[in-house]
């Protein structure tokens, strides 16, 4: 399996964000019923973003790492500037990854939502209709 490019998991983010972002009709079953489709066909692309960003944080931290080792600075300074002067250089790296997590986290959450949803509407009608 491929890695995805940096911009293509921003694209992708941004699709999941706008999924899970999206207005729904809590009373119409079919409404619920689509948003849940929709959610878990995204489901494996939230996850391969969560695991691909991780993989171009961990690649940017080791180029970083090796770029500090080719000016010969790591024999000059403490082990949490290093860390430090790594953690600032990947930022973005790592903003892409906590978001990656937190909008799977978000995707699971709202998928459980609404299946709990559909099943108290489904049982409204059933419960109405009797």
């Amino acid at each position: 399996m491929q890695i995805l490019p940096e911009d293509k998991i921003d694209e992708l983010l941004q699709v999941i964000d706008d999924a899970i972002s999206g207005s729904v009709d809590m009373e119409d079953p079919t409404s619920i019923r689509q948003q849940i489709i929709l959610l878990s066909s995204l489901a494996g692309t939230s996850a391969k973003t969560v695991a691909d960003s991780k993989y171009h944080q961990r690649q940017a931290e080791l180029r970083e790492l090796r770029a500090l080792q080719a000016e010969a600075r790591l024999d000059k300074l403490a082990p949490t500037t290093i860390t430090r002067i790594i953690n600032t250089k990947t930022a973005e790296q790592a903003r892409r990854s906590d978001l990656a997590d937190r909008l799977n986290a978000a995707l699971v959450h709202a998928l459980d939502g609404y299946r709990s949803s559909l099943s108290f509407v489904k049982a409204e009608l059933e419960h109405g209709n009797r």
